[in-house]
């Protein structure tokens, strides 16, 4: 199974299945399961607001679009997407979406862009103080994978914050008067 776990760990991390199902009776289980948690994020995305919207945007720092396109579906409704960087614009399933991003497409990893290289870092700098989020349970609680960094590895990412938003608030006001290309192409310098 997929993470080297096992059927009963799987059922329960993936679906939030506590009882074990033999996996010939696992579908039916499963997609009861799915439709119980699709209702508790409706539910949840109604009572934050976001389903009184027509327009409604999805801002992502760098991703494919999998996420803006579960919300669609869930929602029912189009988002427009704004990402720094879209990547894997290849996936077929995800060539429909709305999405406007600041590097343009391209193929996965193109490395004669820093932001490429440096892709792997960007997603660890950019991060949140809390733990990955992982689902929204059948009783719409929240639920948060278990923490694997120290409190000194959260401090630094909070260090590195505190870094870039001073960098940027010197920097940013002498790059808004660049425009298009030209400005990503001095971003990823910057990178570099």
């Amino acid at each position: 199974f997929s993470h080297g776990k096992d059927w009963a760990d799987l059922l329960k991390s993936r679906f939030g299945i506590e009882k074990v199902v033999p996996k010939e009776e696992a579908t039916e289980v499963i997609l009861e399961a799915c439709k119980a948690e699709r209702k508790a994020y409706v539910e949840y995305l109604e009572e934050v607001g976001i389903g009184k919207f027509d327009k409604i945007a999805f801002v992502d720092f760098m991703a494919m679009g999998t996420v803006q396109e579960a919300l669609q579906r869930v929602m029912d409704k189009k988002f427009k997407g704004y990402y720094f960087l879209r990547r894997m614009v290849e996936k077929v399933y995800l060539a429909h979406l709305d999405v406007e991003s600041l590097y343009q497409p391209k193929g996965d990893f193109e490395m004669n862009a820093n932001i490429y290289r440096f892709y792997y870092f960007l997603e660890n700098v950019i991060s949140s103080y809390e733990p990955t989020f992982m689902r929204i349970s059948q009783s719409g609680d929240k639920q948060f994978y278990q923490e694997t960094r120290t409190k000194e590895a959260i401090a630094v990412v909070r260090e590195l914050h505190k870094g870039i938003m001073e960098y940027a608030e010197e920097v940013l006001p002498l790059l808004v008067m660049i425009d298009g290309q030209e400005a990503v192409s001095l971003y990823d310098k910057l990178l570099g």
